[in-house]
């Protein structure tokens, strides 16, 4: 399972998005410039 979590870089941080949605993990990651993959075990 993955999991994502973002937070606001603020004093006091707080939670912007949690989500174990690939499709949605792959967007947010990609705005920053990170390739998500995931490979089956074998």
């Amino acid at each position: 399972m993955t999991y994502l979590t973002t937070w606001a870089a603020e004093a006091r941080p707080r939670l912007l998005e949690e989500t174990t949605d690939l499709a949605r993990i792959r967007a947010v990651l990609a705005e920053i410039a990170v390739r998500f993959e995931r490979w089956p075990l074998a």
